[in-house]
């Protein structure tokens, strides 16, 4: 659970990084 609540918080990330990115 734990290290799939990380790999969630990556994705996230990357996710927000890619929204910055992008505006």
């Amino acid at each position: 659970m734990f290290y799939f609540s990380q790999i969630n918080v990556s994705c996230i990330k990357a996710k927000i990084h890619s929204y910055f990115l992008w505006t």
